[in-house]
């Protein structure tokens, strides 16, 4: 499994790359470490585990790479969609 086009987002809490996998095309995995104790992990390959090998595979390159070697990188649009709207449940939850 190889890792490329790293980037997080602009406060450190989400991180995300390409990840070579057996499909033809990279698959995209991210994992949103804003709540640290509720991480949550996405990738579009096919699997029906949860989390999938790539998404493990990219918490541990987060775990062991320098966060100087993660370029601070703007979030894909519909990534940075589902990280608003996470936000604005935790917010929600908060609030009651």
């Amino acid at each position: 499994m190889t890792f490329s086009n790293y980037g997080r987002n602009s406060d450190g809490n989400v991180f995300f790359a390409d990840c070579t996998g057996s499909g033809i095309k990279p698959y995209f995995v991210s994992i949103d470490l804003t709540d640290v104790n509720n991480p949550i992990s996405r990738c579009n390959c096919p699997s029906r585990k949860l989390p999938c090998k790539h998404s493990i595979g990219l918490l541990i390159e987060v775990r062991n790479k320098p966060s100087t070697e993660w370029p601070v990188k703007e979030l894909p649009e519909n990534l940075a969609k589902q990280v608003s709207k996470r936000n604005m449940n935790a917010t929600r939850f908060r609030k009651s």
